[in-house]
């Protein structure tokens, strides 16, 4: 079981599997595995810095999908992003909350790392560069709000990239300094969670 992050993870099970398939315990970083009765968990000693992540893979003949239609799964040697106008990138990964119905409430290092802005449009260049797009989804928990951040995504996203874009935000997080920001930049919508469990809150409040 993957517990961690997976990119390097994954890499190297692939790496040690592709040696020797009878190689156990693997002693992976953030993998849980069980070896006879015994379950082992080795624990990641540090978080991976998101701008040292390769750059996503499209429109690569080394990109297959698999399609399930109903009993008869299709296995394809071509890339689904490149039929869709909307590219869909994480400038962040992590959540300042801990909301019990949430999956981020069992991770115990709730540490919130961002990607340099300048990484954020290299990634958006290299989609422009294999197909067309109309707009840009940023699938982060909450959309990177530290202002000087903020205020040089606004600059350079306008500059280089000038898509209208979709984000996820928390209310109490956003100021008019932020959101005059984020819609010089070419916001068009936000989606905001409404973060409680009680009916009274949501229905009232």
């Amino acid at each position: 079981v993957c517990a961690a992050e997976g990119e390097e993870l994954y890499s190297k099970l692939v790496d040690i599997l592709s040696i020797s398939k009878d190689t156990y315990p693997l002693h992976i970083p953030g993998l849980i595995e069980k070896n006879g009765k015994e379950v082992i968990h080795t624990a990641v000693k540090e978080y991976l810095s998101l701008d040292k992540l390769p750059l996503p893979t499209l429109g690569s003949r080394q990109v297959y999908s698999l399609y399930s239609l109903g009993d008869n799964p299709i296995f394809k040697n071509e890339d689904p992003y490149l039929d869709s106008f909307l590219g869909i990138v994480s400038a962040s990964r992590g959540c300042p909350f801990k909301c019990t119905y949430c999956i981020n409430s069992l991770i115990k290092d709730r540490k919130i790392r961002s990607k340099s802005v300048d990484k954020v449009i290299e990634e958006i260049k290299a989609e422009l560069r294999v197909r067309k797009l109309n707009s840009i989804y940023f699938m982060d928990e909450i959309f990177p709000l530290k202002y000087d951040w903020l205020k040089e995504f606004s600059i350079k996203y306008k500059d280089d990239i000038g898509l209208p874009f979709a984000i996820c935000l928390y209310p109490g997080m956003i100021t008019y300094e932020k959101a005059k920001l984020l819609k010089e930049a070419g916001l068009k919508e936000v989606s905001m969670g409404i973060q409680s469990g009680s009916e009274r809150i949501r229905k009232n409040i």
